[in-house]
């Protein structure tokens, strides 16, 4: 049998990783271990591909120390073995990028569709790097999952497990056993319920920084969700990936306090502006007994739930921190926060987010020495989250010698926004490879989801190479060449594809997180910042389109993601151009030239206006759209939909009322842009004229007056915008008409 390893189609650079194995009896002397562990991976092909799932035959071999790929074109067939299913998964993984020259993407759609047996044999062996590869922030199920059902979260599964996740942190099922455990220790329900938040506050309630925001859970929400998180935890753990539970860090209504005087609680700080009503939750002292006698019963009622994979999430002091300075003191928090682990669960493993650390200055070496000292190193996980501009582990002696995963963050607030340094990425997380014996593996935690894939798609495939230790520019080198075939589809195009990492993705550490200018409240005070040189955006943008120009006839099949980037790419071109115009303005109102004024703030609003037409055929950034997809769970949950879309456009807005972190929460959506920003600024530019042409001084108190009414009523008018579904005949078109009006405004 003729056996070809195609070396040219390799994504993840492997050419030097790759053991060609000849003659074919070699490989079949290896001794085959049949199980029906296959299944949950052979499942997962059948989802992905199933009009060819037949090709696919899978052998688990729990003594093999690599994965293997065998491709016969006589018999139809591609044998996929590893020792786990985690591996027959990475194996399937690597058929589709390497063999068919498609991925998977967040969207559940293949850039690029299988419907041929390959032609030639191959055969590809390769050794797994079975290290922690994690997902999941907490602040990303409050803004991005709250309201998703199975359809979605099965799309997104299948996406998650290919991309090599194998631990994975699920927090839905938390409301259930909260409500429950405090029940058996005497609360009424409706005390509990009224001290919930609405479905899309949840994660800061668990945080325990926020207390009954936007009314409640219902009780039909409760149930589903358990159903829900007990629905993903089968399919997860049946593709070999583990689960992250909730734990329980203290938190409890001021009328748990009443029934036990005799204990000991903490009243916490008020967090981010916000007032006692909504914040300033009181938590059970974590040195008592106590706390750990009603922790064990939450883990108790935890497990009887969902069963468990024997990991523990649970942050007691996330952007709260102790008042208490005692070493004692934290020694003692720590040994009581395992306690109920342990008391229940063995084998247990605590997760916690070193985003605890990293946030305030209270948590120097000593402190975090004393507060995890006596957890035992094989039962502590840390997360370094934010370490691509932040990372903790190289302050703290990798946290006093405790395992770590160096975790990527990227997004915060549920924004889209284009941001990162790629080279800079992977050099830091190669650098703590090579420099901690204590890392254990990597994490992706976003706050919000389908943003800057081509930055994370980077750090993912990176990750298969930690322990090669291979350069990230020798890695960077094919990748991102073989990243335009395989992620946006564009295998047979003709020309030269713009270099996009250089021109988009090799920002300063200093601005890696810009904020863009449309989504900032105008002020003649605000900063003009140099992410990215004009020249060169536009250069790269106008190469970008005239290669899809020359390739026209071949865009109807491109994938969804790449449309995506492309308006990414595009929003940084018209922040450029807003920024440059903002500067006009603001000469020509020092100036007193109502004209250059008038026409810059023209200009303005029409850039606004072209890019919220842009991005309303895309549905995952288009508020008509999401609405729609509220309104089906509202409807599945017991809820009024026009108040969820009212809450989830405080939260995009104000975040909620009295809260000072205005705007963390921007959406770079359609609706958004033309309604709430655009009118913003128009306000703006209303008493910038006003001001010159009365000649008194810019009224800053009755401006910040029109501005908070505006807030207020953009989250509680009715959207009477239609979600726009383009056909998928007429979409590359309509959006490459659309871009290029925008760039030409």
């Amino acid at each position: 049998v003729k056996i070809e390893v195609c070396f040219q189609n390799m994504y993840y650079h492997f050419l030097c990783f790759f053991t060609l194995v000849l003659p074919v009896t070699s490989y079949d002397q290896v001794s085959i271990v049949h199980s029906s562990q296959t299944f949950g991976a052979k499942n997962l092909i059948c989802r992905v591909l199933p009009n060819v799932c037949h090709w696919f035959n899978l052998e688990l071999n729990e003594d093999l120390a690599y994965v293997t790929v065998l491709v016969e074109h006589k018999k139809q067939s591609i044998l996929i073995q590893g020792s786990s299913t985690i591996q027959l998964v990475y194996g399937f993984k690597l058929c589709l990028e390497n063999i068919f020259n498609t991925s998977l993407s967040q969207f559940g759609q293949l850039s690029q569709s299988i419907d041929q047996f390959p032609l030639d044999d191959c055969f590809i062996k390769i050794q797994y790097e079975d290290h922690i590869r994690y997902f999941g922030n907490i602040c990303s199920y409050s803004y991005s999952f709250w309201w998703w059902g199975w359809d979605k979260w099965e799309v997104y599964l299948d996406w998650l497990t290919l991309q090599g996740f194998n631990l994975v942190y699920l927090p839905l099922g938390y409301s259930k056993v909260y409500i429950n455990t405090l029940e058996k220790f005497g609360l009424e329900p409706n005390v509990i319920f009224d001290f919930l938040t609405g479905p899309n506050y949840l994660a800061w309630f668990i945080m325990g920084n926020i207390k009954s925001v936007r009314g409640t859970l219902s009780q039909k929400h409760i149930e589903n969700s358990a159903v829900l998180q007990s629905k993903i935890m089968a399919r997860l753990n049946e593709m070999g990936v583990k689960i992250v539970l909730p734990g329980f860090a203290g938190f409890v209504p001021n009328e748990f306090k009443e029934l036990y005087k005799h204990e000991s609680f903490i009243q916490c700080p008020c967090w981010n502006g916000l007032n006692s009503t909504y914040s300033c939750l009181a938590q059970i002292d974590p040195v008592s007994d106590f706390y750990v006698n009603v922790s064990t019963v939450f883990i108790e009622e935890l497990i009887e739930h969902y069963g468990t994979n024997h990991f523990y999430g649970m942050d007691m002091f996330n952007e709260n921190s102790p008042t208490n300075t005692s070493l004692i003191y934290l020694n003692v928090v720590g040994r009581n926060s395992i306690r109920p682990f342990s008391t229940v669960d063995k084998t247990f493993t605590w997760v916690l987010q070193g985003w605890t650390f990293g946030y305030d200055a209270y948590w120097t070496p000593p402190r975090i020495q004393a507060y995890l000292s006596d957890v035992p190193a094989a039962h502590l996980l840390i997360l370094d989250m934010f370490a691509e501009i932040s990372p903790t582990w190289n302050k703290t002696d990798s946290f006093g010698h405790k395992r770590f995963v160096w975790v990527l963050i990227n997004n915060f607030g549920g924004n889209s926004v284009l941001n990162g340094n790629i080279r800079q990425t992977l050099t830091d997380v190669a650098l703590a490879v090579r420099t901690s014996p204590y890392i254990v593996g990597v994490g992706y935690m976003p706050e919000g989801i389908y943003q800057n894939s081509l930055l994370v798609d980077a750090f993912l495939a990176y990750s298969f190479h930690l322990n090669r230790q291979t350069k990230p520019e020798e890695f960077l080198r094919t990748w991102l060449d073989r990243y335009m075939v395989v992620v946006y589809g564009m295998a047979g195009f003709s020309g030269n594809p713009p270099n996009l990492i250089n021109t988009f993705y090799s920002q300063s550490q200093d601005r890696y997180y810009p904020f863009y200018m449309m989504y900032r409240l105008p002020t003649l005070s605000l900063s003009i910042t140099d992410n990215w040189d004009m020249d060169e955006v536009r250069g790269t943008l106008q190469q970008t389109l005239a290669y899809l120009g020359n390739n026209l006839p071949k865009l109807q099949q491109l994938p969804t993601v790449f449309y995506y980037d492309l308006i990414n790419y595009l929003q940084v071109f018209i922040d450029l151009r807003l920024q440059n115009l903002y500067g006009i303005i603001r000469k020509a109102y020092s100036h007193g030239n109502v004209h250059n004024l008038t026409f810059a703030t023209v200009k303005v609003a029409r850039l606004i206006k072209s890019f919220d037409t842009v991005s309303s055929i895309l549905v995952e950034r288009s508020f008509p759209c999401y609405r729609d997809g509220v309104t089906k769970f509202a409807e599945d949950n017991g809820y009024s939909p026009s108040e969820l879309s009212q809450d989830f456009l405080l939260q995009s807005t104000l975040w909620a009322e009295g809260s000072d972190i205005e705007d963390y929460a921007f959406k770079t959506w359609s609706y958004f842009a033309g309604e709430y920003y655009l009118s913003r600024w128009d306000t703006f530019f209303r008493f910038l004229v006003e001001s010159l042409r009365s000649g008194r001084p810019f009224d800053t108190n009755a401006y910040h007056e029109v501005i908070s009414h505006i807030s207020m009523s953009f989250a509680r008018l009715p959207c009477q915008r239609l979600c726009l579904r383009v056909d998928q005949d007429s979409y590359t078109v309509t959006l490459l008409t659309l871009i290029n009006d925008t760039f030409n405004v």
